[in-house]
């Protein structure tokens, strides 16, 4: 049987589409697509439009060189704007004017699922180039946007979020503060309905991104008052907690997103000695759906006296026979002293009958505890040394997948 010297067409598109599928972590694959490029004529929009489904811009801020005629390229061949999908402005470097024009094609004809904008120190939206936030704005109306991520763009605002209809994905990293809606905003309905994941990233600094998302839409600002987001179709929440301030919000939001899958709650700060309400809140929901939940209860300090870990319980206890929690994760580091302590053996006693007394959580398949303690070495004879031993019940059971972390090496 003789074999054909070329594939067919098809096939290669095929090969490009495979190739295509993983290209933003496989640097191999992108390697293999610029090679496939240069195959023929009919490869050439094939893979480009795997090449450039995702572009960051400024290319190349500081060879200008390289910038100007890579520019230059993308501007004389706009087809490319239309295989944009994922998009990433950094504003820590300057924008050159070929870069404005085809961002505005990206805007004017792109299919554009994802959106960044973001600098590498703490950035603030009112000093960014009236062109930049021009083109920021215009993108995230782009219909097809679903994920939108803004990192350490402080004063962003708020009402600008109405423009993004069919958000999925919303992510706020180092943002401090948002500009809150005001009476001079036209929309009086929320018009994000399609929401499915928050991530709200404070750094480790007290922020105002959640208050400012909940608060009410124009001039009815109420706390009964509807926000630009429907938080009751969210299944992912990932959230930064700085005070205990900030609990009333969070609890307040979590009694709203009832279809909550996965949560995780990161206190930043020592200053938060119990995540006051997180039980009831959660226990609220009739028909709970949260199936994985993330605790990391930040660093143990001396003065702590370790009391967010017996308190921890309180919380948890309150959920017992009305939960369908499948994997649930403590996190915590410290120094030996504020973690290994007859007050840390008494709290995994109580965790360990909690989580596997009969119906109290009747769906756990998954325990994890890594309480990191900042250590040199390992101290085997330190008299409270944490160990599996400590949790019986757990280690005991066929039903529960159990594992436990207890120190690192900080250097």
């Amino acid at each position: 049987m003789e074999t054909p010297d070329k594939l067919p067409l098809d096939v290669l598109g095929y090969i490009a589409d495979m190739l295509g599928t993983d290209i933003e972590t496989n640097q191999d694959g992108f390697n293999a697509l610029k090679m496939l490029c240069l195959t023929c004529t009919f490869m050439i929009p094939v893979c480009r439009r795997h090449l450039f489904a995702r572009i960051r811009f400024p290319i190349f801020p500081r060879v200008s060189r390289r910038q100007n005629r890579l520019t230059q390229f993308l501007n004389s061949n706009p087809i490319i704007a239309h295989y944009v999908r994922n998009l990433h402005l950094n504003a820590a470097h300057p924008f050159i004017p070929l870069d404005y024009d085809f961002l505005q094609k990206i805007c004017d004809s792109s299919s554009v699922t994802s959106l960044e904008l973001s600098s590498s120190y703490s950035g603030d939206w009112t000093t960014l180039p009236e062109r930049l936030k021009s083109i920021t704005l215009s993108c995230i109306q782009i219909p097809t946007l679903r994920r939108l991520i803004l990192d350490r763009i402080d004063i962003f605002p708020a009402a600008a979020l109405s423009l993004c209809s069919g958000l999925k994905d919303l992510t706020f990293r180092g943002i401090y503060r948002l500009t809150p809606p005001d009476s001079n905003d036209v929309s009086r309905r929320p018009t994000i309905t399609t929401l499915v994941s928050l991530t709200l990233d404070s750094y480790g600094r007290r922020d105002n991104a959640l208050t400012s998302l909940m608060s009410g839409i124009g001039q009815n600002t109420s706390k009964a008052a509807p926000s630009y987001i429907v938080f009751e179709h969210l299944k992912s929440l990932c959230l930064s907690v700085y005070t205990q301030d900030d609990l009333p919000q969070m609890c307040e939001l979590l009694e709203r997103t009832t279809s909550l899958e996965r949560l995780t709650i990161h206190a930043t700060r020592r200053f938060v000695p119990r995540l006051t309400g997180l039980g009831s809140s959660l226990a609220s929901n009739p028909y709970p759906k949260l199936r994985s939940v993330t605790l990391d209860l930040g660093k143990f300090h001396q003065l702590d006296n370790n009391s967010r870990l017996p308190k921890l319980n309180i919380e948890l206890r309150q959920l017992s026979g009305k939960n369908i929690i499948e994997a649930l994760e403590v996190k915590a580091t410290g120094e030996l002293d504020t973690l290994w302590t007859p007050d840390a053996n008494n709290w995994a006693a109580d965790f360990d009958q909690l989580v596997t007394d009969i119906g109290a959580f009747p769906v756990l398949r998954q325990v994890t505890i890594s309480l990191l303690c900042n250590i040199k070495k390992r101290h085997d004879d330190h008299p409270w040394k944490m160990t599996e031993s400590w949790f019986p019940r757990l280690l005991e059971s066929t039903a529960i997948q159990f594992e436990l972390c207890t120190f690192r090496n900080p250097y």
